[in-house]
């Protein structure tokens, strides 16, 4: 087999294939969502793939549409796929997010297959997850064809790695869904829903790849690989501004975090958590409006920063005050946190108290589902144990 490399133009898709000589392996990718079609060159993932000697089948939609597209359908199941699968003894399905339900679904179309997928969703039709409110055009996509519910075509994998966030409750639950025998679910607790960018940044996404496809897979490694995180700025924050992490314990995370990433939206707003949680209303207050008075500033995050000084307001006293920052926030533009910290407010100077939206039944629900996961799931106290003796505390 020579070296060659072959462009396949849909309506909807852009499909690059690369096969260098000798490869025995094609690898499938899915780009996450916001990735277009640009030059061969640079379609997602297909060089470092290709430096492993594999052949690399790059898929590129030209909208956000989960992949449900019907000429990628059909390309898939009527032959156009089979006449490249054919050329190679193993394929493995590659994915992030909208992308990673589409590396779980297609694996059926080999299977015995090997899938690695960061933040999968498993389907987003209305009627089998009416949870998961994120994506509305993913939603509004036709999930009635093959395919649709990557759940039910996993269980035909050789091995499905799943790298997620637990307490990403979405994401969490989804997992959930894709749990099978031959599902083995790799915990990145609080990395988010962008676990993948994060591991990137820290170069673990690499190596995790390299883990999975070694022989034999190296599989006893992917769990090690994930301390990496607590050197990233996002892990630190998010056990800075988790509800049960201590304050003392936040702020150090806060200041690890500041040595990484100083004066970053994200640490000066996990600083005003903590030191809200503190009971440091005023010092919170005022970070938050640091935020609202940088002029350039993103529109979620001076959100973000309006309904954090809102909730000041309301604990130093003045809920009148904080309801109306609140609602001339939302006279400017709709916001589903700030609809929700308004009706918290109402609610509370009405004497009633709303239920929490994120239940720690979740938890439970994940480590029964997948009893080798409750093996290696950390609690929030002890990340922050270990965060505090890093941190000198």
């Amino acid at each position: 087999m020579s070296d060659r490399a072959e462009r396949i133009e849909l309506p909807g898709y852009t499909i690059d294939l690369f096969v260098p000589q000798g490869s025995s392996r094609l690898v499938l990718l899915f780009p996450p969502m916001g990735i277009r079609p640009g030059h061969p060159d640079s379609a997602w993932g297909a060089r470092f793939v290709r430096s492993l000697g594999m052949g690399a089948l790059c898929v590129t939609p030209r909208r956000n549409d989960w992949y449900r597209g019907a000429d990628l359908l059909d390309w898939f199941g009527a032959g156009g796929f089979a006449a490249i699968s054919r050329e190679f003894d193993a394929h493995s399905f590659y994915g992030v997010s909208m992308g990673g339900y589409a590396a779980c679904a297609f694996s059926a179309i080999v299977p015995g297959s090997t899938v690695l997928a960061y933040a999968p969703q498993s389907t987003l039709s209305p009627e089998l997850v009416p949870w998961d409110r994120r994506y509305p055009e993913g939603s509004r996509q036709d999930w009635s064809g093959p395919w649709g519910d990557a759940a039910t075509s996993i269980v035909d994998a050789g091995q499905a790695i799943l790298v997620f966030d637990p307490f990403a409750r979405n994401d969490q639950r989804h997992a959930l869904r894709l749990a099978s025998p031959r599902t083995r679910m790799v915990l990145a607790p609080f990395l988010g829903h962008h676990a993948a960018e994060r591991l990137a940044r820290l170069g673990a996404v690499k190596t995790i790849f390299r883990a999975v496809h070694a022989q034999p897979p190296a599989l006893h490694e992917l769990a090690p690989l994930m301390r990496c995180r607590k050197d990233d700025p996002g892990y630190l924050t998010a056990v800075a501004r988790a509800p049960r992490t201590p304050w003392r314990i936040g702020l150090a995370a806060v200041t690890k975090a500041s040595s990484f990433a100083p004066d970053t939206v994200e640490v000066v707003m996990a600083e005003a958590e903590v030191r809200f949680r503190a009971g440091d209303f005023d010092r919170a207050a005022r970070l938050a409006r640091s935020i609202t008075d940088r002029k350039d500033e993103k529109q979620r995050n001076r959100h973000d920063a309006e309904i954090m000084m809102a909730r000041c307001t309301d604990a130093m006293g003045d809920t009148k005050a904080a309801i109306a920052t609140l609602r001339a926030l939302l006279a400017r533009q709709e916001d589903y946190r700030a609809r929700m910290a308004l009706r918290r407010l109402i609610a509370s100077a009405r004497g009633r108290v709303l239920p929490a939206q994120v239940s720690d039944s979740q938890r439970g629900a994940l480590a029964n589902a997948a009893p080798s996961v409750s093996e290696t799931l950390e609690p929030v106290g002890k990340e922050a144990s270990g965060l505090a003796s890093d941190s000198g505390l």
